[in-house]
């Protein structure tokens, strides 16, 4: 199977016209399956309109949310008031709350214009199963010598990030535990088919050690990572057999490295950067060897690849 994955489009920040030569590319390639792994949009009413532009790539298109994806459609995008002061979080007018957008209304935007939703259900084209989820933050990414409290993080998360828009009653703790126990369950499903004998894992929010990039000496960055990563959840998935690849966006840098799991298999770690600011897909042939074939750079001659 040759899988392609891009993530973090973020239409329209990002222009139609460069979306379109990456789509471009995609036909170039022929891959048996796109995973969009999260923010197409830079709001959830910019997400179907972005995943429509694939909508002529003759291959199923999965789809992940990413944090961009789940901001009301009407949300205030300029976070200061004329003072200087940051506004109120969580401001919206108007259309779905983000627990409407998570709990079936993006889905249903989604399948709306050809997408298949991927937090649902175990993709499966034997011998290969693709199983993904959005799998939100839980504080564990952190450099762990800051020593600070969940609270702590919670509290001073509007300083780091923008997900303070995101107006669902769940703490960050508690919708990564919800999203992370859903997610396992599908993937032990996957693990129990005869017929799947490998397993590709997708997330938005890297989920291991070496997606994630370090600045030791940076306070204010290692103090950031804490809303880049779920390293909890990598750990339950590297228990898992079958697993031979971790895609992974959300951070906008590309990464890549191998991990050896407990059970003695060698899994193939990956976040889908970004190259010369412009959204990349990179495509994989799985079975293993699972590495990238190419790299993909929209508008480029040749096949394509914080927040």
């Amino acid at each position: 199977m040759l899988l392609a994955v891009t993530a973090d489009l973020h239409y329209p920040k990002t222009s139609e016209l460069v979306l379109l030569r990456l789509v471009y590319d995609l036909h170039r390639l022929r891959p048996d399956v796109l995973v969009l792994a999260g923010d197409l949009g830079e709001t959830s009413a910019y997400a179907a309109p972005c995943l429509a532009l694939f909508r002529e790539l003759p291959c199923p298109k999965l789809v992940l949310a990413g944090n961009h994806d789940l901001y009301p459609a009407s949300c205030v995008d300029k976070r200061l008031d004329p003072a200087g002061r940051f506004l109120p979080g969580n401001t919206s007018y108007g259309g779905a709350s983000s627990k409407q957008l998570w709990q079936g209304e993006l889905c249903r935007q989604i399948e709306s214009v050809g997408g298949i939703w991927l937090e649902d259900l175990v993709y499966v084209r034997p011998p290969v199963a693709i199983v993904g989820t959005i799998a939100w933050y839980d504080y564990s990414a952190a450099e762990p010598g800051l020593g600070y409290s969940p609270e702590v993080y919670a509290r001073e998360k509007h300083f780091f990030s923008t997900d303070d828009r995101i107006n669902w009653p769940w703490s960050d703790l508690e919708f990564a535990a919800e999203v992370s126990a859903a997610f396992l369950q599908r993937l032990d499903a996957a693990v129990a088919r005869p017929d799947v004998e490998h397993i590709v894992v997708v997330t938005h929010v890297p989920i291991l050690e070496p997606q994630l990039a370090r600045r030791p000496g940076d306070k204010f960055w290692s103090f950031s990572n804490a809303y880049f990563g779920n390293l909890t959840l990598g750990q339950a998935v590297l228990q898992r057999p079958k697993v031979c690849l971790v895609v992974s966006g959300h951070t906008h840098y590309f990464r890549r490295s191998v991990v050896l799991a407990p059970n003695g298999r060698v899994v193939q770690t990956v976040v889908v950067g970004r190259r010369n600011r412009h959204p990349a897909f990179l495509s994989f042939r799985v079975p293993p060897p699972a590495l990238p074939c190419c790299s993909g750079i929209p508008g480029s001659r040749s096949g394509s690849a914080q927040h």
